[in-house]
């Protein structure tokens, strides 16, 4: 019992407590669910409140943003920043409620959004559940775009403007930041087309976007992007709004036609290829076919004169284009005997012309070929063929121009040229070289006498190379004067690196023997930094190089030797450097510098370093020559003229000849005056009735007449097979009210 008795208060408090703790501060006389007219970018929702029994609003406060707002499952830190809200407190007249701001621009589309708010009063807090209904706007076409357009010849497309109505339809919302964009491609028939109807949702200077109020309307202009061909074609676009729940498509049309002008454009023209076919050009075609025939010759001519200037020919053409002059006058007996006589000659002549191109430029190919191989020269000969190469371009371009004769004496004269300045430039080299060798033989080098003798008959090969360069004829043969200077060059090539050889390596051997017996270099320091340069390029310069510096090295070479065996020289000494044997008299200076100091150090003898085996240099190989190619002659494309191209002059000159003054004839021209009067009438007759065709085919086909191929093909045959009906109808007509 005494527990009991405790427990009762306790529990009474807690009963008491619990109530206060989870009672509502206010309480919402117009419920929780509340819906904003979307007229605007910013809107605010009046929410009323009432204290609840016993209570008070005094003291409430409310946060200002949402603790949590969600549209479906969709809870967001973003959808916050659209709401705020603020209290106002009541006031005389106004009964206090919740002001809440909904920025609906900030929302991302229309829904029912559950916005839960924080009241608090003192320690107490109440979380305020309210849904905000914001409406979908309803969209609809009063129309669908209709694109009209006309194809005008020599003018262009012209565009009829377009204005697609759009109606909001709910009367809460209205549509902002419109997109109208293509949902699938315009096409044609089963044909895929690249343009599309374009919406200007954003007009004027500058561009205002279209808005469309809750319950109104707004017109949206139109045009066309691309290409549409004549004919229906048919699209669709997709509507997109934040405020539209669900895209809107609309299907467009546009009808493409070419004007109505050209039907009786078209008629006319087969009313007129009709008469021409059946009645003018008739006669016309036998007799003109020959002298178009003759034209065409005398065109092919002035061609030819234009295209080939050249003297020989021009002479040529003047005998076959005299007498053509004449054949206009001719009937077509006369023209299918004369005219094929002037083709025979003008062929005759522009073969000759080709026979003369083909030899000028088989030798102007040759000579090109013949300064492009890549011979081995001396450095001026060469300058002299690179200048000579160039020159030859005069040549070419008088060749292509198809001045042959000038072509061909530019040519001669340019390789008369080069022949003389090759002669004077290659017996200078000749000289040159000749002059170097003859200081070798009169001055040997200091090599060894089986070295010597290998390089003299070097020499001596190449001293007849030299002279066989036929530089003496009359006339140079260019082909020879090259291959021999090449053979020669090459010998001259081939033997300056072996001197170069065996020089250095004299040098380098008595270096190496000084180097492995201990013997200082002094003395030849100099000469090994000189023997140590670059080569030249030019083989001529290196040669003489060689040579001259040959003495000085075997000079250095005695001082040195003899200075370290001192004097005087005993008679191996003086034995080697008669035989200029300077690697071995080198190993004979190394044991006398052992042999002294032998007693004190204790090293062996060094035995003999000899270069007797050293091996013979190859004698030079001449570098074979690449042949010439043949080049076939260059055949020259003719320039025809045809029937068409000629016809109009023709035609011209016929009609200057019926405006001339009529004067006494003979019966042959009287006919034909007669016939051609003939014409004229019938001509008239036809243009008569032409009148009404065209007047009829317009009614016919102007209604419906959109500009197709077809169509246009069906307009055109219909007019001139209808000349045909009609000359019958006159004819009957005719012989009628003759025989009445």
């Amino acid at each position: 019992m005494r527990r009991t008795t405790g427990l009762l208060p306790l529990c009474l408090t807690l009963w008491l407590a619990t109530p206060a703790l989870a009672r509502d501060l206010v309480q919402l006389p117009a419920g929780q669910v509340y819906s904003v007219k979307v007229d605007a970018d910013v809107r605010t929702l009046w929410i009323a409140l009432t204290a609840p029994a016993g209570g008070t609003l005094n003291g409430l406060d409310v946060g200002q943003k949402p603790i949590d707002v969600g549209l479906g499952d969709w809870h967001d830190n973003a959808l916050r920043e659209a709401f705020t809200a603020t209290l106002s407190e009541s006031s005389p007249g106004q009964h206090p409620g919740i002001a809440l701001k909904v920025e609906l621009a900030q929302l991302p589309q229309p829904g029912t959004y559950d916005v839960q708010l924080s009241l608090k009063q003192g320690q107490e807090q109440q979380f305020l559940k309210l849904q905000v209904v914001v409406p979908e706007a309803k969209l609809r076409e009063q129309a669908a775009p209709l694109m009209e357009r006309v194809i005008y010849p020599f003018f262009g497309v012209k565009d009829t403007p377009g204005l697609f109505t759009l109606s909001e339809t709910s009367g809460r919302s209205r549509v902002t930041n419109l997109s109208i964009q293509p949902v699938t491609a315009a096409t044609s028939g089963e044909t895929t087309l690249t343009g599309h109807l374009r919406f200007d949702t954003a007009s004027g200077n500058p561009p205002v976007p279209v808005v469309i109020p809750p319950g109104g309307a707004a017109n949206i202009p139109y045009s066309v992007s691309g290409d549409f061909p004549v004919g229906t074609a048919k699209g669709s676009v997709e509507l997109r709004s934040p405020q539209l729940q669900t895209p809107l498509t609309v299907t467009y049309e546009v009808r493409t036609r070419r004007t109505v002008l050209w039907v009786p454009i078209l008629l006319l023209l087969g009313l007129l290829t009709g008469y021409l076919l059946r009645t003018w050009l008739k006669y016309q075609v036998e007799l003109n076919e020959k002298r178009v025939a003759a034209e065409s010759l005398r065109l092919k001519l002035e061609e030819e004169r234009r295209l080939r200037p050249d003297p020989l020919y021009l002479a040529s053409l003047a005998e076959v284009d005299a007498p053509l002059a004449q054949l206009q006058t001719l009937d077509v007996k006369g023209l299918s005997e004369q005219l094929p006589q002037a083709e025979q000659k003008f062929e005759a002549a522009r073969a000759e012309f080709n026979k003369r191109q083909a030899e000028t430029q088989a030798r102007l190919t040759e000579a090109e070929q013949l300064l492009s191989i890549a011979w081995s020269l001396p450095p001026s000969v060469q300058e002299t063929l690179g200048k000579a190469r160039e020159a030859l371009g005069a040549s070419r371009k008088l060749l292509e121009s198809n001045s042959v004769v000038a072509a061909d004496q530019e040519l001669k004269s340019q390789l008369a040229s080069l022949a003389q300045r090759l002669r004077e430039k290659l017996r200078a080299w000749r000289r040159s070289v000749d002059g170097q060798l003859a200081r070798f033989d009169d001055a040997p080098l200091p090599l060894r006498e089986q070295d010597q003798k290998t390089l003299s008959t070097q020499m001596e090969h190449l001293h007849d190379a030299l002279r066989k360069i036929p530089l003496d004829a009359a006339q140079l043969d260019l082909r020879a004067v090259l291959s021999d200077t090449h053979d020669a060059r090459t010998m001259l090539i081939n033997t300056e690196p072996q001197l170069r050889d065996q020089l250095q390596r004299l040098l380098n051997g008595v270096r190496d023997v000084f180097d492995a017996g201990g013997v200082p270099l002094t003395g030849l320091e100099q000469e090994l930094q000189e023997w140590s340069r670059q080569p030249s390029d030019k083989v001529e310069d290196e040669l003489e190089w060689l040579i001259n510096r040959s003495r000085p090295l075997e000079r250095v070479l005695k001082q040195v030797m003899v200075a370290q065996l001192g004097s005087p020289l005993d008679e191996a000494a003086r034995g080697l450097i008669d035989q200029r044997r300077y690697v071995d008299l080198a190993a004979l200076v190394v044991k006398h510098k052992q042999e002294t100091e032998a007693a004190q150090r204790g090293s062996p003898i060094l035995e003999s370093f000899s270069g007797d085996d050293a091996p013979t240099p190859p004698p030079a190989v001449a570098i074979p020559l690449p042949a010439v190619p043949t080049i076939p002659p260059v055949a020259f494309p003719e320039t025809p003229r045809g029937l068409l191209g000629a016809l109009p002059e023709a035609l011209s000159r016929l009609l200057e000849r019926l405006r001339e003054p009529a004067a006494p004839v003979s019966p042959a021209v009287g006919h034909a005056l007669a016939f051609k009067a003939l014409l004229w009438a019938r001509a008239a007759r036809t243009l008569i009735a032409g009148i009404g065709i065209l007047a009829v085919g317009y009614f016919l086909f102007a209604e419906k007449f959109t500009g197709t191929v077809q169509e246009m093909a069906a307009v055109f045959v219909w007019g001139f097979t209808i000349d045909v009906s009609v000359d019958a109808l006159v004819d009957v007509m005719s012989k009628g009210i003759k025989q009445a």
